[in-house]
């Protein structure tokens, strides 16, 4: 009989391992405590509304693709993909406004994103647009195989290709983000335009080391797709094509415990019965995870691992004609930007000043929704359960002004809402994320890599974690990197 793994955790990198696995003959289980598959891409259905609730920009969907590839089917045949464009658009709150409306563009295709800049800052800008573009190249070509696309499990695995750390140091990967975008713009807005997508990675732009310019890559160079039928079409398609090989799903299956037996599991006891196995790759969040082996979560040196910021989040379903100004993704940046991050991550207090991520995902796809009406999604990060912020006694003032903010935006206001669903850091926690945070253990330098939870449990030789709270991180393309490096490793382990 071939050997059996359980999977924990029905999300984007949980079923990548359960696919990877299950194409080379392993009998492979996945449980998870939800109804339905994807994780923190969750869902919210309500009056013909369909919802996402978690990530709503998709990048580097090849990734994605490849993983159907390398199971011998057509991606096309189980889910497509719409390119954005424009990706976003950006709208600044300052007096000299870009195009005279505070609003600029990005776009994927190198002309037309020169000729935005070109019409709305000036040439010297786009020229170094160029340069900064041609440096993202650069800097992916040897980050993404060397430090993402590899097993980092340990300082040696990190030092076993000292050409690639040497190029990643000469191309300013250590250094602060900030000053590697402003040897290329002298413009702020642009500035915060390349530099903002470290937040999808849990970390304030202002503190973020260069080597997390590759974020700006993924969205700026290889550009913003849309799944036909929204981000829970890729989850169905991936839950799809695991079934299609066999994979047997378990849902409203909430694991209590592992059975142990000289350093291996041999077992997952859930709220609904046993899973015998030969070994187990759990997503479950790395404090969750410690807590349920009765461990400390804590560094090496007993030190506390430093966790991300967290994010409020309001789904909005409405009926009424938005403004033909607001894109698909839409990025409001406020007044105040260093202020606004050291209030949340130097003081983890709620910004005074926040800047916004709006999507409409009806602008491409109408019919996530009833004719005639929208659903906005709209994002702030805030602190976690462990800034210094109340949200028991204080979410409703935070809502009030959260709700005003949007009004003058042009978002709620003179619309009928038909349906509202918002999440806070203590929902998030419900759901099992550390500290409320959907982002995980932040991305300092000395909790990424090597330094950040390892795949390879410490004690328990046949247990292997993938997802945001392992290597390589935080993000829809580096979970599904994890999934498909912690399947090699259930492989390995197996043989």
């Amino acid at each position: 009989m071939p050997p059996s793994v359980v999977v924990v955790g029905a999300g984007f990198a949980g079923m990548t391992s359960a696919v990877e696995l299950a194409r080379q003959g392993v009998r492979v289980t996945v449980v998870d405590r939800l109804s339905y598959p994807g994780g923190r891409s969750g869902r919210y259905d309500r009056d013909g509304f369909m919802m996402d609730t978690g990530p709503t920009v998709f990048t580097m969907p090849e990734l994605f693709r490849d993983i159907f590839r390398r199971a011998g089917v057509d991606p096309d045949d189980y889910v497509a993909f719409r390119r954005l464009e424009p990706g976003y658009r950006a709208v600044f709150a300052d007096a000299h406004a870009i195009d005279g409306r505070g609003r600029l563009s990005t776009f994927s295709n190198p002309d037309q994103m020169y000729a935005e800049i070109e019409t709305h800052v000036s040439r010297s800008e786009a020229e170094g647009y160029l340069r900064f573009r041609r440096y993202l190249e650069e800097l992916f070509a040897v980050e993404f195989p060397s430090f993402i696309d590899a097993q980092l499990n340990s300082v040696a695995a990190l030092l076993r290709d000292p050409g690639s750390l040497i190029r990643l140091a000469r191309l300013r990967g250590f250094q602060r983000l900030p000053s590697v975008v402003e040897h290329y713009f002298s413009d702020e807005r642009l500035q915060r335009l390349f530099s903002f997508q470290a937040l999808y990675a849990g970390l304030s732009p202002l503190k973020a080391l260069g080597i997390f310019a590759i974020i700006s890559y993924m969205d700026v160079v290889l550009g913003v797709v849309q799944p036909v039928g929204g981000m829970r079409a890729a989850v169905d398609a991936l839950e799809r094509l695991a079934l299609d090989l066999g994979v047997d799903f378990r849902y409203e299956h909430e694991v209590e415990a592992f059975v142990l037996h000289e350093r291996q599991v041999t077992g997952v006891i859930t709220n609904k019965g046993s899973l015998a196995c030969d070994a187990v790759i759990t997503s479950t969040d790395p404090g969750q995870l410690s807590r349920m082996l009765g461990r400390p979560f804590r560094r090496r040196g007993g030190l506390r691992w430093q966790m991300s910021p967290s994010c409020f989040l309001s789904l909005r379903g409405i009926r009424g004609e938005l403004p033909n100004t607001l894109g698909h993704h839409n990025i409001f940046f406020a007044s105040e930007w260093s202020e606004a991050f050291d209030d949340l991550v130097g003081h983890g207090r709620v910004m005074a000043d926040p800047s916004t991520l709006i999507s409409v995902p009806t602008r491409s796809d109408p019919e996530l929704a009833p004719q005639g009406a929208h659903i906005v999604y709209a994002l702030e990060p805030t602190p976690s359960l462990e800034g210094r912020f109340d949200w028991e006694r204080l979410s409703d003032g935070f809502v009030s002004r959260f709700d005003r903010r949007l009004e003058r935006s042009g978002i709620a206001r003179d619309f009928e809402t038909v349906v509202r669903y918002d999440l806070d850091p203590r929902d998030w926690a419900r759901m099992g994320m550390d500290a409320g945070t959907p982002f995980s253990v932040a991305h300092t330098f000395f909790q990424s890599g090597p330094f950040r939870p390892s795949m390879v449990d410490p004690t328990i030789h046949n247990l292997v974690r993938t997802g945001s709270g392992t290597t390589p991180g935080v993000g829809l393309p580096l979970v599904m990197v994890s999934g498909r490096l912690s399947a090699g490793l259930a492989k390995d382990l197996l043989r």
